[in-house]
């Protein structure tokens, strides 16, 4: 009865020497080919800032059958802004009178790429985007205590806080900072720690100890890091003073 009506559908079309009709019936699980249901995100890279978000749209025929209106998002290595749930990496949406739905997609503070599944009438389309490395413009540099007293037991913790300007200050974590002591008159300028690498919050803290051989006086901490070009470090200063015990 399905094919029959729309043969009927279709008559006054074929009379006019016309080989194609579009039946509405036709959109129903199974039917795998583009014109039902297409998925693309509105870039295909972000920066990985734990904050930067990317539209998703999904779109399927206007006059689509009504039980096939609306459209299950899923996503895989980041979140959807729309969600509810938790982890918020399932939404579903109904698309509107031109057949789009749409979804935003939150980059994560790790670099990557992260896959959108879409959903609608037992099709499903699966699009990627890659979350590029959110490297810093500057870094705040924060000894605590700014002052010790010079003896072999003294110690100073150096915190570091990489900050970028044009992603609200988030930065990708995992970034590889490198720290070096010198003393502003010259000698031993004492011991810095390992470093490690930045966490989710963009800082990394070691510790600073005087040596015994490391004279009073004022020693520079300096701290630098990949920047947001190519071309550019990122770098931070700071100074410690040592007191005469």
């Amino acid at each position: 009865m399905r094919h029959h009506r729309w043969l009927v559908a279709c008559a006054g079309t074929l009379a006019l020497g016309l080989v194609q009709c579009y039946n509405p019936d036709d959109y129903e699980p199974g039917r795998n080919t583009n014109d039902v249901l297409t998925l693309a995100p509105l870039d295909t890279s972000a920066l990985a800032d734990g904050q930067s978000q990317t539209a998703f749209r999904a779109n399927i025929p206007a006059d689509a059958q009504a039980g096939s209106r609306q459209v299950v998002f899923s996503t895989s290595g980041a979140t959807i802004a729309e969600a509810t749930g938790s982890p918020a990496t399932v939404d579903t949406v109904v698309v509107d009178s031109t057949g789009a739905a749409t979804i935003h997609v939150v980059s994560p503070l790790d670099s990557g790429a992260a896959t959108v599944h879409a959903v609608a009438g037992g099709v499903t389309r699966v699009a990627t985007i890659s979350f590029l490395p959110s490297l810093p413009d500057t870094i705040l540099l924060e000894p605590q205590p700014f002052a010790v007293v010079d003896t072999a037991t003294s110690q100073v913790t150096i915190t570091a806080m990489l900050r970028r300007v044009h992603a609200g200050g988030r930065v990708t974590s995992g970034r590889v900072v490198t720290f070096t002591a010198t003393a502003v008159g010259g000698g031993d300028p004492g011991t810095l720690g390992l470093a490690t690498l930045s966490d989710s919050t963009g800082t990394v803290t070691i510790p600073y100890a005087p040596d015994s051989a490391t004279a009073p006086g004022v020693i520079t901490i300096t701290a630098k890091t990949a920047g947001a070009t190519p071309s550019d470090t990122a770098v931070g200063v700071t100074n410690i003073r040592l007191l005469t015990p």
